[in-house]
């Protein structure tokens, strides 16, 4: 009676724990707005459940060995900033150069496939997502006890559920959103007053937006978020160099 008390406990705080790392707006929450708004809300599902499963793993393989996994990724945490940025970087690349229509036509099972297994190399390859979840756990005072087998079962699986509890939500959300309107119009943003700071910056980075102000709010996040991605890739770079 007591196991399962705990077990019980243990569920419910692995699902705060996986709702809480997948809220964050990152790499990865970039991407899953991206893709619901390319392939529907199966595209940002696939994206989220690649996440879901890497943060499953993770609970399971932290909480069974979590000092040993720690050293790890602090041994080869350069390794990891390289790998990891550089993936990032090149998925940054591959975004900008895909065109809308690519996306809408060509809905095919191997894209959204490809979307999960980017998501869970993402998460595996980012030393932030182990130091993340263990200063959940230590928050939870998840670790404070030695963990049986079926205790971390259900830690993970409250974890995996939790995070693919957002997935669902931002993923349905954004779909329906995008249901509604399809184009953005930047016409009022271009005639602002002088000296608006964002105004230049997103004209270097999208001249045609100075003359075609109605566009798609899909090539517009599309754009924006191969630009976060690509900030993030190269900030996980500096990192090698104590930047």
């Amino acid at each position: 009676m007591l196991g399962d008390h705990m077990n019980t406990l243990l569920f419910f705080k692995g699902a705060l724990i996986g709702f809480s790392v997948a809220v964050p707006l990152g790499p990865i929450g970039i991407l899953c707005i991206r893709q619901t708004l390319g392939y529907g809300f199966w595209g940002g599902m696939t994206t989220g459940l690649g996440a879901t499963v890497a943060d499953g793993l993770y609970t399971a393989l932290t909480c069974t060995a979590a000092a040993y996994v720690m050293q790890w990724i602090e041994t080869y945490q350069n390794w990891f900033n390289f790998l990891g940025g550089s993936f990032l970087v090149y998925l940054a690349a591959s975004i900008y150069r895909k065109k809308e229509q690519q996306m809408t036509l060509k809905r095919e099972t191997r894209d959204l496939l490809s979307s999960f297994f980017y998501t869970l190399a993402l998460t595996f390859l980012s030393p932030m997502t182990t130091f993340l979840f263990l200063s959940m756990f230590m928050s939870y005072n998840v670790l404070t006890n030695a963990l049986g087998v079926d205790n971390i079962a259900y830690l993970s699986l409250g974890v995996a559920m939790g995070s693919c509890a957002w997935w669902v939500i931002l993923s349905t959300s954004i779909s329906r959103l995008y249901k509604v309107r399809q184009t953005i119009s930047l016409k009022t943003f271009f005639q602002t007053k002088p000296g608006h700071f964002a105004r230049p910056l997103m004209g270097i980075i999208w001249p045609t937006l100075k003359t075609h102000h109605m566009i798609s709010i899909f090539q517009f996040v599309n754009r924006l978020s191969a630009i976060a991605i690509a900030i993030y890739g190269g900030v996980t770079l500096l990192r090698i160099v104590g930047i």
